[in-house]
C-alpha cells in the first residue's frame, strides 16, 4: 500500500545531483570510448570543468537552457577527450546527467558505465565512485532492471562500508544514499540487508536531528515498509510510532498521503480493519485531491479500500471502490500485473462474502489466467535478468582484454631501447599473460556451468508452482459451486497466505527450513479443510531448526505430501495417516513421508503415468547434486513389496535427502 512517486523524486533532487556528481564522475557517447584514452590525469583539467559549471547554472542551481547546455557539454567532451581522463569522465557524466533530466535512463546508464572504467582504476576516487554506481543503479531501477540495479547499489554500499566510508560524506548525504540503497534492497526482497542499512541511515540521520529532522523522519519512512514485509511486526510497529512522533515536528504531516499509507498497511497487516480503514479512506480522500498522483497509484489503494470495506461486510462501499479500481487497472495492459491480480483477488473475495457465486466462479476463472499470465512474466524477467548480469561480465573481459593490449604495447616500444632485456621480459610476461588467461578461462567456465545450473533449476521450479497452484483453484471452485460459503471463506484466506508465501520465494532459489515448513503446514491445513478430516497429519522435526537458519530450494516436499493425499489415501474406508520427519544429518537433510494408504501397486491411476510433479522435482535435486557436490536423492518404497512386510502393512514411503546451505 505503499505510495510511489519515482517522477517526483527526480525532479526535486535533479538539480543538486547535477552540481554534486559533476565534481566527480563520469559515463560514455559516441565520443571515442574512455577505456581507449591512457589512464592517467596528467595536467588535469578540473579547474575548466568548475568555470564550466559556474557559467551553466546561476546562484539559484537552476538550468536556463537544457539544449545550450548539451552543445556546450558535447564541444568540450570533442576538445578534451584525448587530453585528460579525468575531466573526459567528468564531462561523460555531466552529459549523462543531461540525459537523466530528459528522463531517458537508458542513455544514463550508458554515458556513467563508460566513465565508471576510469574511476574503477582509481581507488584515489571513492567518493565520486560512490556516487557513480548510486546513480547508476538508480537509472536500473527506473528501467525496471532490478537484479542490474541491486548489483550497482550495492556496489555503492561496499565502498560506504570500507575503512573510510563514514569519512566520504557528511552525515547529511550519508543518511540520503544509505536510505537509498536500503529502499532498491527491499524491492528485490533483500531484507536483511534492506534492514541494515536503513539503521545506518537511522544512526546518521539522528546526528543531524537537530538541523535537519526532515532527513531522519525520511529514514523512519523508509524502515516502516522494510520490517513490516519481512514480518518483523514488533520492529513495524516501533517505527510506526517513531514515525508519527516525529512528523509532528513538521506542520500538515498528518495529512501526508504517504504517512496515512503507511498507517493503513501496518493495520491491514496485522488485520485492524477499523483503524485500516480509517487511514486508508484518509489516503484516499487526500489523493483524489492531488493533481500529480497517478490513476494507476489511486486504482491500488481503491482495491485496498475497497478489501477492507469487504472485510467490515460494508458491502456497498466495497463493491463502489473495488469498481473503480477495476475501471482503472483493468483498463491499462501496460500497469503492473501484481497489482491486477491483487485486485481480481480482492474481487473473488467480495463475490464469495456477497454470495453472488456466478460472478465467484467467473473471478475465479480470470484469477487462474492471470496466474497464468504472472508466472509466465516472472520466467522472461529471470531470464532477462540473467541476460543482463551476463552482459555486466562482459563488459568486465572486455575491460581486461584492453589492459593486456595495453601491456603489450608499452613492451614493444620498450623494446626498441633495450631489446635483450626486453625480450626476456615479453617472454616472462607472455608465460604469465597466457598462465593468467589459462586461469581465468576456467574459472569462467566454472562461473558459466553455475549459472547454467541455477538458471535450470529457477525454471523447473516455475514449472512446478503453477501446477500445484492450479489444482488449489480447481477445489475452491467446487467449493464455491456447492455454496459452502464459510468454508469457501476459510480456504481462500489460508490459499491466499500460502500463494503469499509461495510469491516471496518466487525470485529466491533457497529458502529458511522454518519458511518451508510453514508453507507445508499451511498447505496440509488446506487439505485437512477440503477433505473434512478424512486424514491427519503428523509433522516430526529435529530440535532447534528454526534456529539453524538452514537454507534450502522451496517446495520439495510439497509434491510428494500431495502425491500422498490425492493417490494414496483416496478412496479409504479409515482414517489416514500421514507423517513427515525431518532429521539432520552431516551435510544433508533427511526427509521422509510416510502414508498408510494403497500404496503404488494398488491405485486406480494409470501406472505408467509419472506424477508432473514428482518428475520435476527428480530433476530439481538432480540439479541440486550436481550443483553442490553433495548426495542429493529420492526413493520411493511400496510397503506391500517390502520383505519383511508379514504384517500387510499398506502404504508408500518417500525418503528424500536435500543438500542445505
Amino acid at each position: 500500500m505503499v505510495i510511489k512517486k519515482t517522477g517526483q523524486y527526480i525532479g526535486s533532487t535533479l538539480t543538486a545531483l547535477f552540481l554534486w556528481l559533476l565534481t566527480a564522475c563520469g559515463p560514455a557517447t559516441d565520443t571515442p570510448a574512455i577505456s581507449t584514452l591512457p589512464l592517467h590525469t596528467g595536467k588535469s583539467m578540473y579547474p575548466d570543468v568548475a568555470i564550466m559549471v559556474d557559467s551553466l547554472f546561476g546562484k539559484d542551481k537552476t538550468i536556463s537552457d537544457v539544449k545550450g547546455v548539451t552543445r556546450y557539454v558535447d564541444s568540450l567532451l570533442q576538445k578534451y577527450s584525448y587530453r585528460d581522463s579525468l575531466s573526459y569522465a567528468m564531462l561523460l557524466v555531466s552529459r549523462g546527467l543531461l540525459f537523466n533530466m530528459e528522463s531517458t535512463p537508458d542513455s544514463v546508464i550508458k554515458y556513467m558505465r563508460q566513465a565508471s572504467y576510469f574511476f574503477d582504476h582509481h581507488p584515489e576516487y571513492p567518493r565520486q565512485r560512490t556516487l557513480l554506481y548510486e546513480r547508476i543503479g538508480k537509472s536500473y531501477y527506473f528501467l525496471g532492471n532490478q537484479v542490474s540495479a541491486s548489483y550497482y547499489v550495492n556496489r555503492a554500499g561496499i565502498e560506504l562500508n570500507g575503512p573510510n566510508g563514514d569519512t566520504l560524506f557528511t552525515d547529511y548525504k550519508l543518511a540520503s544514499l544509505y536510505k537509498d540503497i536500503a529502499g532498491i534492497s527491499r524491492i528485490n526482497q533483500l531484507y536483511e540487508q534492506a534492514q541494515r542499512y536503513i539503521l545506518l541511515a537511522i544512526v546518521h540521520g539522528k546526528k543531524i536531528e537537530k538541523r535537519y529532522p526532515r532527513r531522519l523522519l525520511d529514514a523512519y519512512i523508509e524502515a516502516l515498509p522494510i520490517f513490516l514485509e519481512s514480518d518483523k511486526l514488533d520492529s513495524a510497529r516501533y517505527f510506526l510510532d517513531q514515525m508519527n512522533a516525529f512528523s509532528k515536528q513538521f506542520p500538515g504531516s498528518e495529512k501526508s498521503a504517504i504517512l496515512l499509507n503507511h498507517n493503513a498497511s501496518y493495520y491491514y497487516t496485522v488485520k485492524n480493519w477499523d483503524s485500516a480503514r480509517y487511514f486508508c479512506q484518509l489516503t484516499v480522500d487526500i489523493m483524489e485531491k492531488d493533481p500529480d498522483v497517478t490513476p494507476d497509484e489511486l486504482g491500488v489503494e481503491y482495491y485496498n479500500l475497497g478489501d477492507i470495506y469487504t472485510w467490515l461486510r460494508d458491502l456497498k462501499k466495497g463493491a463502489t471502490y473495488l469498481h473503480k479500481a477495476q475501471d482503472i487497472l483493468m483498463a491499462d495492459s501496460s500497469l503492473l500485473l501484481d497489482d491486477r491480480l491483487k485486485l481480481q483477488e480482492n474481487m473473488l473475495h467480495y463475490y464469495i462474502v456477497a454470495g453472488q457465486q456466478d460472478k465467484a466462479e467467473q473471478q475465479l476463472e480470470a484469477l487462474t489466467l492471470a496466474n497464468k499470465a504472472f508466472y509466465t512474466q516472472e520466467r522472461m524477467r529471470v531470464i532477462n535478468d540473467l541476460e543482463a548480469q551476463y552482459h555486466l561480465k562482459e563488459k568486465e573481459k572486455f575491460i581486461h582484454e584492453l589492459d593486456t593490449e595495453n601491456k603489450l604495447v608499452a613492451d614493444e616500444l620498450g623494446r626498441k631501447n633495450l631489446l635483450l632485456l626486453v625480450s626476456i621480459l615479453v617472454i616472462l610476461l607472455a608465460a604469465t599473460i597466457v598462465i593468467l588467461l589459462a586461469v581465468l578461462m576456467r574459472e569462467r567456465r566454472i562461473n558459466n556451468e553455475k549459472e547454467k545450473v541455477s538458471l535450470e533449476q529457477r525454471l523447473l521450479r516455475s514449472q512446478m508452482e503453477p501446477h500445484f497452484i492450479f489444482n488449489t483453484l480447481s477445489v475452491l471452485q467446487h467449493i464455491i459451486r456447492t455454496d459452502q460459503k464459510e468454508k469457501s471463506i476459510k480456504y481462500l484466506r489460508n490459499f491466499a497466505s500460502l500463494l503469499r508465501i509461495s510469491l516471496e520465494s518466487s525470485r529466491a532459489s533457497l529458502v529458511s527450513l522454518g519458511d518451508e515448513v510453514k508453507a507445508l503446514e499451511n498447505y496440509l491445513s488446506l487439505q485437512e479443510l477440503r477433505f473434512e478430516d478424512k486424514f491427519s497429519y503428523e509433522l516430526e522435526i529435529y530440535g532447534g531448526y528454526m534456529e539453524d537458519e538452514l537454507l534450502i530450494p522451496p517446495m520439495l516436499l510439497q509434491p510428494f505430501v500431495e502425491n500422498a493425499i490425492e493417490h494414496g489415501l483416496r478412496g479409504m474406508p479409515g482414517k489416514g495417516i500421514i507423517r513427515i520427519i525431518i532429521r539432520k544429518k552431516t551435510d544433508v537433510l533427511e526427509c521422509i513421508i510416510d502414508d498408510n494408504g494403497c500404496g503404488l501397486n494398488t491405485r486406480t491411476t494409470n501406472k505408467n503415468k509419472r506424477s508432473l510433479s514428482t518428475t520435476i522435482t527428480r530433476e530439481r535435486l538432480a540439479i541440486l547434486g550436481k550443483k553442490t557436490g553433495k548426495p542429493a536423492s529420492v526413493e520411493i518404497t511400496d510397503k506391500q513389496s517390502l520383505p519383511d512386510n508379514t504384517s500387510g502393512e499398506t502404504g508408500t514411503t518417500v525418503r528424500m535427502l536435500i543438500p542445505f546451505q
